[in-house]
C-alpha cells in the first residue's frame, strides 16, 4: 500500500475498540507503524477508530483543508454526521504519533510468515473484550504540556479560541458519536466560556440530569449565581428546564396545570446545595415581579429549607458562599420573604 502512494499520500485503517484486548492492540499498532512511522489516530464514534499513517512526514495546511471542506459535495457529505466545521471535524483525533507508539511498545508484528492476529483476534472476539488504553491517553481528556492536537494547532494558527457556533457543533457531533466523558467535557467548557449563552446551559444542564456529577455542577451553580432578576431571558429558560425536567421525572401525564408547589415537593435534588440554592433563588427574583403569582413564596421557601437543611447537616462546613446564598441570607436578615396573602 505505501509504494502505491503519492509523496503526500495517506493511508487509512479501520480499527475498533470492542471485541478486542490491549495485546491484541499494541500488535496491530506496531505493525502499523512499522510500515507507517508517522500516524493519527481519530474517532468516528464510540470504540470505533481511523488510524491515518503518512508516507512522509504529515504536511499540515489548515488553509487547504478549509477549501477541501468547503467544496459543496465534501460539506454536504460531513453534514449528515452533524460535523458543519472544520473544527468538529479536527476535533475528532484522540491520539499523536507519540501516543500511538507508546501504546505500541515493543514486540513482534503480524507478517504473513507469522500471522499471530489470525490467531490472537479470535480469542478477544470469544472473551468480549472491550480496549480501555485509547480511553485513558485520550488527549482530549488527558491533555500534555508537551502535545497537542490537530484542534489546538488549528486554533494557535489562527491566534483565537472556539467561538459559540463551533461550541454549538462541537456539541451537537460529540453527544451523538463520542464517548460521555468527552461531549460532556466539551459541554461544560463551552458554558464555562459562553456563560451567558441560553443554548449552553440548555446542554449543560441536559449533562446534569443524564450524570449528577458535584463537580461537573459546579459551572452550571457559577453561571446561575451570576443572573439576576433584570435577566429575564435566562430566568425564564431556568424555570423551564426545571419544570421540564420534574415532569420528565415524574409522570408523562404531568403539565404546566399542576402547581409549582406539587412539582416543588416530587423534585430530586441535585446533591449539590450551591446548585440546588442558585436555582430556587433564581426563580424566586423571577416570579418576585409578577405579584398576582404565589411561585415566588414557594421558591423562597424552597431555599430557606435548602440552606437550613445543608446547614442542619454540615455545622462544620458552611455552605459556600455564592451570589445566591448572599442574596438569600440578606433578603432572610431583612425578613423579606413573601407572604402567601400577598403572593395570591
Amino acid at each position: 500500500a505505501k509504494a502505491k502512494l503519492n509523496t503526500h499520500g495517506l493511508f487509512a485503517q479501520h480499527l475498533h475498540g470492542y471485541e478486542m484486548n490491549e495485546k491484541t492492540l499494541s500488535l496491530i499498532l506496531r505493525t502499523f507503524l512499522k510500515v507507517f512511522p508517522d500516524a493519527l489516530l481519530f474517532s468516528t464514534q464510540v470504540n470505533d477508530y481511523l488510524l491515518v499513517g503518512a508516507k512522509e512526514a504529515f504536511n499540515i495546511n489548515f488553509d487547504a483543508m478549509q477549501a477541501r471542506f468547503n467544496e459543496p459535495q465534501i460539506k454536504e457529505s460531513l453534514a449528515r454526521i452533524k460535523i458543519t466545521k472544520l473544527s468538529t471535524l479536527l476535533s475528532t483525533q484522540i491520539a499523536n504519533n507519540e501516543v500511538l507508539h507508546e501504546i505500541a511498545k515493543s514486540g513482534d508484528i503480524n507478517e504473513d510468515r507469522f500471522p499471530t492476529l489470525e490467531y490472537e483476534a479470535p480469542k478477544a472476539y470469544f472473551m468480549k473484550s472491550t480496549i480501555q488504553s485509547l480511553m485513558d491517553k485520550d488527549l482530549r481528556l488527558n491533555p500534555r504540556s508537551n502535545e497537542s492536537l490537530l484542534i489546538q494547532t488549528y486554533l494557535e494558527a489562527e491566534q483565537r479560541q472556539l467561538n459559540t457556533s463551533e461550541f454549538s457543533n462541537l456539541n451537537k457531533f460529540h453527544q451523538r458519536w463520542s464517548p460521555r466523558p468527552v461531549s460532556n467535557a466539551i459541554t461544560l467548557s463551552w458554558l464555562n466560556q459562553f456563560p451567558s449563552d441560553l443554548n449552553a446551559l440548555k446542554s449543560a444542564w441536559k449533562v446534569v440530569e443524564a450524570d449528577k456529577n458535584v463537580h461537573k455542577m459546579k459551572p452550571i451553580s457559577q453561571t446561575l449565581g451570576t443572573t439576576t432578576s433584570e435577566d429575564k431571558k435566562r430566568l425564564e429558560t431556568i424555570h423551564n428546564l426545571t419544570m421540564k425536567n420534574f415532569r420528565n421525572r415524574l409522570s408523562p401525564w404531568l403539565n404546566n396545570k399542576f402547581s409549582d408547589r406539587l412539582f416543588l415537593s416530587l423534585a430530586p435534588k441535585t446533591q449539590w446545595a450551591p446548585l440546588d440554592i442558585g436555582i430556587q433563588v433564581a426563580l424566586y427574583e423571577y416570579w418576585d415581579t409578577f405579584p398576582a403569582s404565589q411561585s415566588s413564596h414557594i421558591h423562597f421557601e424552597a431555599a430557606q429549607k435548602l440552606l437550613t437543611e445543608f446547614e442542619t447537616l454540615n455545622p462544620n462546613s458552611p455552605a459556600p458562599n455564592t451570589q445566591a446564598i448572599e442574596k438569600l441570607r440578606k433578603l432572610l436578615s431583612q425578613k423579606k420573604s413573601p407572604t402567601k396573602d400577598s403572593a395570591n
